[in-house]
């Protein structure tokens, strides 16, 4: 490995040569710089350079909403532009992060007394992410879609499952639905945009979205965990509403005491069922509104 870096060093590609004793060596990108310098010390000082040979090397990089898209670099050889993915550009892209971790480290250390190594592993990784690869939209698309999906099968096929146990798991499954479009609206309100307010689409999904789903979840974990269920036994009314191509059945009475936007929800059957009859016997839980049984009197 000795003899690639002083042959690469001897052409003055000195990024290269860190690169390499990087991938080769092993261990952090500031060992292998330091390894690099300390070898070009002694080929150096074996070699007795005179001025020509001491060239400074220095770039300059263009960013494109936090991604890099040019790195012009200036050594020996003039001015030139680097072509993305080769060694001198991802070993720039490297030290540009290395250099930038060691000054977040050196600020926090300084700043606090305490931190968690995780989390700083973490920010290394996503800045370092954000420096050498393009962001990944199937994390933004793949939660959203199937979110979509699953929305848009129960609106239109399984209208008719709000009844009794089955009602209770469309509504985790509805919970699960919008935390998928928190998690969405959170990757879209992260993502880097060289306008912060192009983010606040983001944030108003997100934070609704969470509200909302967290409301369904509290709800049905009440109604499992708690003894919640009521028996209401009176006037009721039933009523069937039609919308875009789907049709709803649902049932109310007076001196309902569930949440005021909970629904209680019946099947087609028990709809013609209850034709004719003013009063039924009820059976619903009380947080999430779902009917257990209803018998009419």
């Amino acid at each position: 490995m000795k003899e690639q870096i002083i042959e690469l060093l001897k052409q003055g590609r000195k990024l290269e040569a860190v690169a390499t004793a990087h991938r080769l060596g092993g261990g952090t990108l500031l060992q292998a710089k330091r390894y690099v310098d300390a070898v070009e010390r002694e080929t150096l000082n074996g070699n007795s350079p005179d001025d020509n040979d001491r060239v400074v090397r220095s770039w300059s990089v263009k960013y494109d909403g936090g991604k890099p898209v040019s790195i012009t670099l200036r050594d020996q050889h003039g001015e030139r532009q680097l072509v993305e993915g080769t060694l001198e550009w991802n070993a720039i892209l490297a030290e540009i992060t290395q250099t930038r971790n060691e000054r977040d480290t050196t600020t926090d250390v300084k700043g606090k007394r305490w931190r968690f190594s995780w989390w700083s592993k973490r920010n290394q990784e996503r800045m370092a992410n954000a420096n050498t690869s393009t962001p990944s939209k199937w994390k933004f698309y793949l939660p959203f879609g199937l979110a979509l999906v699953l929305f848009f099968g129960f609106i239109t096929f399984l209208t008719d499952c709000t009844y009794g146990y089955v009602g209770l798991l469309r509504q985790a499954v509805m919970s699960l639905i919008m935390f998928l479009i928190t998690y969405a609206g959170y990757l879209l309100a992260i993502e880097k945009k060289e306008k912060w307010y192009s983010r606040l689409w983001g944030v108003v999904i997100c934070c609704a979205s969470c509200v909302f789903g967290g409301a369904l979840g509290i709800a049905l974990v009440k109604d499992l965990c708690t003894d919640s269920l009521k028996v209401y036994q009176g006037e009721v009314k039933v009523h069937h509403n039609t919308g875009r191509g789907a049709t709803r059945y649902t049932v109310e009475w007076a001196g309902d005491d569930s949440h005021w936007w909970t629904e209680h929800g019946i099947t087609r059957s028990i709809y013609q069922e209850m034709q004719g009859y003013k009063k039924a016997r009820v059976e619903y839980w009380q947080n999430s509104g779902v009917v257990k049984r209803i018998q009419p009197l």
